[in-house]
């Protein structure tokens, strides 16, 4: 999870304050009401979604996924066509966190607020767990041992039953519902998908944060991601503190926007809204029940931690 700020002066919304885009002295970096650094991401074009050489790049990515993890399912037809086609879109200026959400700053939220997340309401959340050689399961609980502060159940192996040594992991188990209320206390807002994107992927149209190679490339590990046979080869079974890869930091200087944890977005979900989506601030559709996910996670590949890419849920969903 990811909170945003306009710098636009006629979107105050719940913004904890807005300044005029067009001025020449923003700063880099501002502290947000909830004590978390924010960097500015400039206004200005870049180019959205992907091109059908990106769709490409990204199945020959999948069919390699498959050469160690046969269940892989590559659907070339399917998978890429609501990232289509690649478009040119102009944004204001906004600052967003330069960091996920950790665990230390959603529970300041719940202290204040006394806020019940959807997983504790429900008793009911579901987690992936490593089950195999690049192999994960998901595992479904109700009995309410998984939520926020025990993201993968309380009884897993002795493996994040608590966040206690782990305040500075980004917070899981967190609904987009959750999310929302967050970035309200905060005085903030869930970024769009365009505007997690561009802080994603900058305006040169590049398929990752650093750049066009894989992650792994070099030897030099730049994401937090499925790697090795239970994701260790990037130092990490599951998520990692974050700012733990400077090496795949974006270009405006925002970091894990590829792996560790999936992030909301405040867009509805619509396969074919790129088709006539507007060139200006785009929000995304106007009706829709499931919303997006950007940037994967722990457990994702490469094909996955695309900047392009998107996966689509119903909001109370929570996942480790």
């Amino acid at each position: 999870m990811r909170r945003k700020i306009w710098v636009v002066i006629v979107l105050v919304m719940v913004a904890a304050f807005a300044i005029d885009s067009t001025a020449d002295d923003l700063p880099g970096t501002i502290t947000g009401k909830d004590g978390a650094e924010m960097v500015l991401i400039p206004v200005g074009e870049f180019l959205m979604g992907s091109t059908e050489k990106d769709a490409d790049d990204a199945m020959r990515m999948c069919e390699e996924t498959k050469a160690y993890n046969p269940e892989k399912q590559c659907d070339r037809e399917n998978s890429y066509k609501d990232e289509m086609p690649q478009h040119k879109v102009f944004l204001d200026a906004f600052y967003i966190d330069k960091y996920e959400v950790t665990n230390a700053r959603f529970k300041k939220f719940v202290e204040e607020t006394g806020y019940i997340t959807d997983a504790e309401k429900s008793g009911t959340a579901l987690a992936w767990i490593w089950s195999g050689f690049y192999k994960i399961t998901g595992v479904t609980k109700t009995d309410g041992s998984m939520n926020w502060q025990h993201p993968n159940g309380a009884d897993y192996k002795g493996k994040w039953s608590s966040i206690e040594d782990k305040w500075n992991h980004p917070v899981a188990q967190v609904s987009w519902n959750d999310a929302n209320a967050y970035c309200t206390w905060a005085g903030k807002m869930l970024p769009t998908e365009a505007e997690w994107e561009k802080a994603a992927r900058g305006a040169d149209g590049r398929i990752f944060p650093w750049g066009n190679v894989y992650p792994d490339v070099g030897g030099k590990i730049r994401a937090n991601y499925g790697k090795g046979a239970d994701g260790m080869l990037d130092g990490y079974e599951y998520s990692a503190p974050v700012g733990s890869f400077p090496l795949g930091v974006s270009p405006y200087g925002v970091m894990d926007m590829a792996g560790n944890q999936w992030e909301w977005v405040a867009d509805r979900y619509d396969a074919d809204y790129y088709q006539n989506s507007p060139y200006k601030n785009p929000t995304g559709p106007d009706s829709g029940t499931l919303r997006i996910v950007k940037g994967a996670s722990w457990s994702k590949h490469p094909e996955l931690l695309r900047a392009a890419n998107k996966e689509h849920v119903e909001p109370p969903a929570h996942f480790n």
